[in-house]
């Protein structure tokens, strides 16, 4: 108890509105016909998810007006791939080869901001 009477100015300044953003998106595989010199050929969009963080906080007190914001977009970096069908020459009708891969990487971002 001690700890908290002689620190209690420092906690009612830390006081404040704390804030917690999470979004996740699923995206479903999806199948699409794309012309390759004259010839359709399936292709498939692999699923993937998305996940976006945010964390803010507003200060109280003698700092009233501040608030702090942190920010990860793209949190698990996973990746675009594509796949396309293999029209010609396979013992499996259903085989594919993969057409793209692609990361795009997280994003960090710090801001503050203060009104008066």
């Amino acid at each position: 108890m001690r700890i908290v009477v002689a620190n209690i100015k420092w906690i009612m300044l830390a006081a404040g509105v704390l804030t917690c953003t999470m979004i996740y998106a699923a995206i479903a595989p999806q199948a699409a016909l794309r012309g390759t010199f004259g010839e359709n050929v399936p292709s498939a969009i692999n699923a993937e998810s998305i996940v976006d963080a945010q964390l803010g906080y507003a200060f109280e007190g003698r700092v009233e007006g501040l608030s702090l914001l942190m920010q990860v977009n793209n949190l698990t970096d996973e990746p675009y791939v594509t796949e396309v069908g293999v029209s010609v020459g396979s013992v499996n009708p259903n085989a594919t080869l993969p057409e793209r891969y692609t990361t795009y990487g997280r994003e960090y971002l710090i801001g503050f901001n203060y009104r008066l």
